[in-house]
């Protein structure tokens, strides 16, 4: 599952087009159409040759590696490990990632949030807030704006 996720998370279509599809396709036969298939499907053009682009599919298995290596999930939002607390709002995202204790995303959490390249005082802060926060057991939450390797 954790290859389709990747793969689904490198199509350049938003939040809602991502939700839609999942609430009607599996990730697996999404993963699997061709142009031949879906041409019978009732969806817009450019979806469909986001779907068939061929070079999401380049080097799953390197980013799969890294992830497990790294110990991150990628989970969608009809998974079991997506969390609950999640799942009804109303603009959920698709797609999460979870590093560390996923179990502690079925607590009372935190996220935050910031400007997605902050200033060094701006570090400070967060870390300084992030640990505050973490020292009395309050699990804390980022949104992960940048993916850094």
């Amino acid at each position: 599952m954790q290859e389709y996720n990747i793969w689904f998370s490198k199509l350049k279509l938003d939040n809602k087009c991502k939700l839609s599809l999942l609430e009607n396709f599996k990730l697996e036969e999404l993963y699997n159409f061709s142009e031949k298939n879906l041409k019978s499907i009732d969806i817009k053009e450019n979806i469909k040759k986001e779907l068939c682009n061929i070079n999401y599919k380049k080097d799953l298995q390197k980013d799969v590696n890294y992830m497990n290596k790294n110990n991150i999930l990628l989970v969608n939002c009809k998974e079991k490990a997506y969390p609950s607390n999640l799942k009804n709002i109303s603009a959920k995202p698709a797609l999460i990632y979870i590093r560390g204790n996923k179990n502690l995303l079925e607590e009372s959490n935190i996220a935050v949030i910031g400007t997605r390249k902050p200033s060094s005082y701006g570090k400070r802060v967060a870390i300084s807030i992030a640990k505050e926060l973490s020292d009395r057991e309050i699990t804390v939450v980022s949104g992960l704006a940048l993916r850094n390797r």
